[in-house]
């Protein structure tokens, strides 16, 4: 047997009030959580202990950079008169 559903039409108020009272609800029926285990716990404090500290940048530094074509020893290096190919044409004029 085939059910239809209902297309119901709810504001985004009465969906936030439904959604809480479930959630009372299930609090009550559920109880307190329980305790988390201390190794568990250890592991938590250790991740916010990490959380606080300055971590090493994983971008290199200017310093670390090595020369583009665009630069001055680049461009000795590969020739001044070299340029790259920027349409169809330049390829096409090549032939």
């Amino acid at each position: 047997m085939q059910r239809r559903l209902a297309n119901i039409q709810m504001d985004e108020e009465h969906s936030r009030a439904i959604c809480a009272e479930i959630g009372d609800r299930l609090r009550i029926a559920l109880g307190a959580p329980p305790p988390i285990p201390p190794h568990l716990a250890r592991l938590i404090a250790r991740l916010d202990e990490l959380d606080h500290h300055d971590s090493p940048s994983i971008v290199p530094s200017v310093e670390n950079v090595s020369p583009t074509l665009h630069s001055p020893l680049a461009s000795k290096r590969f020739g001044a008169t070299r340029r790259m190919k920027t349409s169809n044409q330049d390829y096409l004029e090549e032939r």
